[in-house]
């Protein structure tokens, strides 16, 4: 049977990012992919960024417009911007990254008739000449996600098809269906850790997850998320839903195993202020 291109809806949840989105989506909109629609979901910002994006792509026939009047965060808008989908696949991205024009052929290529299957692309950083952001998520005991391949010169030492513990919420595709079977984001992590969670919560209904080195993104390195959080927030959020995804997804002696891990890890870490809120957050 011929392979039938499905329809993707690429999603873009922007925070403040009028300065950067416009690159984001245009290149999106160069993709040499046959069938996609663009859906921007303007997440409560306060830059200006409803009319700008009005504006520029207000008639254009591929993007569609979705306002919320406040900050859903990015677990809440990409939940949005997925109820919003006509596509068939869903592929999630940063405002502040741009494509390849071949990237969603590749990651459609990669996923091919296999339901259960999310890919990210090769992440690189937007103006490191060939400077690795990740290559996908390594998640290790007891509960510590981060990006394999971060700051690496690309040489073609990832160029090759590999499974990986996790897709990066920077960029990946996902089917509708499975991510609708799925509940979408956990809305309660707000950022952080949840591309973790729905990756753990999809292996435990048979998914894979799996590296499109062809596939190619350039990400500006987390500038939206940097410019709008605090560090003391990006290290609460980090620590508080390490645990959260932990006893989420494990059971038994491993899952309190690994909480006990992480909790001795966190004293040894600065910010151990930082550390009691987040563990008085997740124990209430």
């Amino acid at each position: 049977m011929k392979f039938k291109w499905p329809k993707v809806s690429v999603i873009v949840v922007n925070f403040n990012g009028k300065k950067y989105i416009g690159e984001c989506v245009d290149s999106i909109l160069q993709s040499d992919y046959s069938s996609f629609e663009v859906i921007i979901v303007e997440n409560g910002s306060s830059d200006g960024s409803w009319q700008y994006l009005s504006r520029r792509y207000g008639k254009n026939s591929k993007v569609r417009l979705v306002r919320s009047e406040i900050n859903l965060f990015f677990s809440g808008g990409s939940n949005l911007g997925a109820s919003e989908a006509k596509g068939q696949k869903l592929v999630f991205i940063n405002s502040d990254a741009r494509v390849d024009k071949n990237c969603l052929k590749e990651l459609v290529l990669a996923v091919g008739k296999e339901r259960r299957r999310l890919v990210q692309p090769k992440i690189m950083i937007d103006g490191k000449k060939r400077v690795i952001d990740n290559v996908g998520g390594v998640y290790r005991w007891p509960g510590v996600g981060f990006g394999k391949g971060s700051l690496e010169i690309d040489r073609g030492q990832y160029d090759e098809k590999r499974q990986i513990d996790f897709v990066n919420g920077t960029c990946f595709l996902i089917d509708k269906n499975f991510f609708e079977d799925l509940g979408g984001f956990d809305e309660s992590f707000r950022f952080l850790y949840e591309d973790v969670d729905l990756n753990l919560r999809a292996k435990r209904k048979g998914g894979e997850s799996w590296l499109s080195y062809k596939a190619v993104i350039w990400h500006k390195g987390g500038l939206s998320f940097r410019k709008n959080w605090k560090d003391e927030k990006i290290i609460y959020y980090s620590r508080r839903n390490r645990l959260l995804t932990t006893i989420k997804n494990f059971k038994g002696f491993e899952k309190w195993g690994r909480v006990l891990g992480l909790i001795v890890s966190y004293v040894f870490l600065p910010r151990r202020l930082v550390s009691l809120k987040a563990l008085l957050a997740v124990a209430s």
